[in-house]
């Protein structure tokens, strides 16, 4: 009876089948200080979680905003009537090379509720830059009223930009050198998924 049930491939499994472990992530380039998540850009797999609520399911990543500062001077350029869009794209393409823009966003493990919050703000950012672009660009006909409308616009939506993190999620990431970035406001208990710091980070 035992050859017949090695033999034929219509009968049942003598034994269940374990089911492959998912793999761990690499915590060597992820890990905690304090309160602080920290990770190396571009390497670091972090578990599968909300960093905000810690939830498992419905989750969504998301990039960080970690270049502020450097895309704020950017865009804050492209307010500047006719010439601006010129010196934005020639301070863009130095700030990228000088490593003050990150060539490639940070991304953070959100449920899908958060991410579309995230990313109406996000939306949102991108219509008022359009607004003062424009508005911007007619006042050289319109006159100086019209520039001022587009810097309060413009001025809104740079505030958007760099603190829709710390607004919509409560996290708020800043980078440490080209390789690091260090977050605040993660929850606690995934936190506590991660090791401590490791040696020679």
């Amino acid at each position: 009876m035992e050859d017949y049930q090695h033999d034929n491939p219509y009968a049942s499994p003598q034994a269940a089948i374990e089911a492959s472990p998912s793999p761990e992530p690499e915590m060597g380039q992820i890990w905690r200080e304090g309160d602080e998540l920290v990770f190396i850009r571009k390497q670091a797999r972090p578990p599968r979680a909300c960093w905000v609520t810690n939830r498992e399911r419905f989750l969504h990543q998301a990039p960080l905003v970690d270049d502020a500062v450097g895309a704020a001077v950017v865009l804050g350029l492209l307010l500047i009537p006719i010439v601006g869009f010129i010196l934005a794209l020639f301070v863009a393409v130095v700030a990228t090379i000088l490593g003050h823009i990150g060539g490639a966003p940070s991304l953070a493990w959100l449920t899908w509720g958060l991410a579309f919050k995230r990313a109406m703000v996000a939306l949102t950012v991108g219509f008022l830059f359009i607004a003062a672009f424009a508005t911007s660009n007619i006042s050289v006909a319109g006159g100086s009223p019209l520039f001022l409308v587009a810097v309060v616009i413009g001025a809104l939506a740079i505030y958007l930009y760099v603190t829709r993190d710390r607004l919509v999620l409560g996290l708020e990431a800043r980078r440490d050198g080209r390789r690091l970035v260090r977050v605040r406001g993660v929850h606690p208990d995934y936190l506590a998924r991660l090791p401590e710091r490791p040696s020679g980070a």
